[in-house]
């Protein structure tokens, strides 16, 4: 019975319990369940090992255990009389701590009643007092059986409490919680047969002795009313009581009052039986404890999972579904029977999330996966487009259990993220004729084809040039943010010289730097060899931080272009001696459409796309960008980027910037 609830809290695993039957050979007594023969052995020589060192043995899946496997030495006053062991599934990876703990709560169940069943065999051999002894073999039967089938501590105690006043003959029975926030007792709720005793005092001194010493202390009322329990059995109306105290396998739990009206001493036979079921006692209110505790956490979990908005399913090692919720029932159209044990390509409308879900299992990666799934409702209805996050999950001891995956529908933000960027495509095209025409014509006037002017018209013209090549600038990044957000651009890889790829891109702005009496440097180690990647992109990247860096530094500051060598990576680095950005613009600088708001930087507005298009070239190369500034002191942007492309992204999908995986930055 032990062995069956135990496999039962435990899941997927079989429980055998073996004890020895020689000082060399031990034997399997009872299983779960079947017990390859294979296997029998080696279990039954680790388990001689664990009763001879006196040690649990824990062991990871084998050949010749198909499992993973744990046992526990079963113990009684430090001597090892048997052991209690658990074997997993082949699917299992190992036992939690939380298992292991609650198969030692079996643990000291079979040691009890292991103990008990041979006080049994003595008390038989003895052939004294049959009728007595038959009563406590059946309190001890019963005792442990509502130990290990009754998960409430009021109907518990009193099974327990009334099979004890049975065997023992007593007439009066009751239990004390004690309290350790104010160090006194608390009669446990239902827990009393017969009359009930006096509520002890924190100054009683029977049951302070009892939890003490974690001995039963036994007091025969005196005729001269000198001991100093007397005063308990006058005022209980008793004769004879023992105060046996609870100790669980942590801490002490209480103390338990068995008495009788005649004035007869209990017997050690007496004394024993009542220890052993003060012992059952303890080690199932523990374990009603620790069900209480475990059903609270799951129904709170199921509660979250039942109103969380988003679509949820849990999925085991092996790719099959354990658990939804009613959300993805709902925006799928499938009951949660179609659902269970069944695996992602079985359901038509989930085989998109099918490679997300792979990808984690394969890889084990420990970052959240994010992705779009299509759902196809039928040829006559249209499809709705979800955003699903696949998170690998682990037990206490790290080792992956399954992925949890949520889809949030966002069809509704994928349709209007479509007529974004078409009005985007069309109103940048139809601002671009325009203003190639008023291009023209001013280069025309101003080189004096449709007549003289004079200074003052030359000044005007001349500003009317510049702010339309400002806005011919504005439309191209436009375009150019259209371009990237719907995948249509494609990295074209290549190896490149990275000190080459620097020098000119930096030459590039030399007389740029001039005109603003600015120092360009370069801080570049010799041979920093080769990276993969697209040329004219990174150039891109590269060129816009050293723009706005300039931008950005008043007359007589330094920028400077740096790269150095870190193996497998380079980091590169734009550092200026300008205005420096608040820290708390610092996290929004790579946003799309978002510019700091200062006199200076309101001098040179622009888009708010150079930085967003940055990272996002640089993402699609596999690398990370990131910014370290402080006020009127200067910024530097660095970019680490890796020698090879991810081959597993070769396409720019502006999608991939709100990825949640995020990196620790370091210089």
């Amino acid at each position: 019975m032990i062995a069956r609830n135990a496999a039962l809290s435990l899941g997927d695993a079989t429980v055998f319990i073996a004890l020895p039957v020689s000082a060399e050979e031990v034997r399997i007594r009872a299983t779960s369940g079947h017990i390859e023969s294979g296997a029998l052995a080696t279990l039954e020589y680790l388990a001689q090992e664990s009763i001879r060192t006196m040690t649990p043995i824990r062991k990871p899946a084998t050949m010749s255990l198909g499992g993973p496997f744990v046992c526990l030495p079963l113990t009684t006053a430090d001597v090892p009389i048997g052991v209690i062991g658990a074997l997993g599934n082949e699917t299992r990876l190992g036992f939690s701590e939380e298992e292991i703990e609650r198969l030692s709560a079996f643990a000291d169940q079979a040691a009890l009643a292991i103990t008990q069943s041979r006080l049994y065999e003595e008390l038989r051999e003895a052939n004294t007092d049959k009728e007595q002894r038959l009563r406590q073999l059946e309190a001890i039967y019963e005792a442990a059986k509502a130990a290990v089938s009754v998960l409430e501590s009021g109907e518990l105690m009193q099974r327990l409490l009334q099979q004890m006043v049975n065997a023992i003959q007593a007439d009066a029975a009751a239990v004390f919680m004690y309290d350790k926030n104010d160090g006194d007792l608390r009669r446990a709720p239902e827990a009393a047969i017969g009359p009930l005793p006096p509520f002890p005092s924190m100054s009683e001194p029977m049951w302070i002795r009892a939890l003490k010493t974690q001995e039963p202390v036994l007091v025969l009322r005196s005729e001269e009313g000198t001991h100093p329990g007397d005063q308990v059995a006058q005022a209980w109306g008793m004769a004879t009581y023992m105060v046996i105290p609870l100790v669980g396998r942590q801490e002490s739990l209480g103390v338990l009052y068995v008495a009788r009206r005649e004035h007869a001493a209990f017997t050690p036979q007496d004394r024993q039986l009542a220890e052993s079921l003060a012992s059952f006692a303890a080690t199932a209110l523990e374990n009603v404890d620790l069900y209480r505790r475990l059903h609270a956490q799951w129904k709170q979990l199921r509660g979250i999972v039942q109103n969380i908005g988003d679509g949820l399913i849990v999925i085991d090692l092996e790719g099959r579904i354990l658990l939804t919720n009613p959300t993805i029932h709902t925006v799928l159209e499938l009951d949660e029977a179609a659902f269970e044990g069944r695996t992602l390509q079985e359901i038509p409308q989930l085989r998109g999330l099918h490679t997300l879900v792979t990808n984690v299992l394969t890889t084990l990666d420990r970052d959240p996966h994010m992705g779009r799934v299509t759902v196809s409702y039928g040829p006559h209805r249209p499809k709705r487009i979800f955003e699903a996050v696949v998170n690998l999950m682990t037990d206490e001891n790290d080792q992956p259990t399954g992925v949890v995956a949520t889809l949030r529908d966002i069809t509704a933000k994928h349709e209007l993220e479509e007529m974004k960027s078409n009005f985007v495509s069309v109103i940048s095209h139809e601002l671009r004729t325009p203003l190639h025409s008023i291009s023209g014509f001013i280069k025309v006037i101003l080189d004096g084809k449709a007549g003289p002017i004079n200074d003052l018209q030359r000044d005007f013209l001349e500003t009317v040039r510049d702010q339309t090549q400002h806005l011919y600038r504005l439309i191209e990044d436009l375009l150019e943010f259209n371009r990237l957000e719907s995948g249509q651009i494609q990295l074209h890889l290549e190896p490149i010289a990275v000190n080459t790829l620097l020098s000119e891109t930096l030459e590039i702005f030399r007389p740029e730097a001039e005109q603003r009496s600015i120092e360009l440097k370069l801080a570049t180690a010799r041979g920093l060899g080769l990276l993969e990647g697209d040329r004219g992109r990174l150039r891109q990247v590269l060129s816009n931080l050293i723009s706005n860096a300039l931008k950005f530094t008043p007359s007589g500051g330094t920028v400077e272009l740096g790269a150095k060598d870190e193996g497998k990576s380079i980091l590169i680095w734009v550092r200026d001696t300008g205005i420096g950005i608040p820290p708390e613009e610092q996290k929004r600088i790579f946003d799309r459409f978002y510019q700091v708001d200062s006199s200076l930087t309101r001098e040179h507005r622009g888009a708010g796309l150079g930085l967003a298009i940055a990272k996002h070239i640089v993402t699609q190369h596999g690398g990370e960008i990131w910014v370290e500034s402080e006020e009127q002191k200067g910024s530097t942007f660095f970019v680490r980027l890796p020698r090879e492309v991810p081959k597993s992204e070769p396409v720019l999908d502006f999608a991939s910037l709100t990825s949640p995986k995020k990196k620790q930055r370091d210089a």
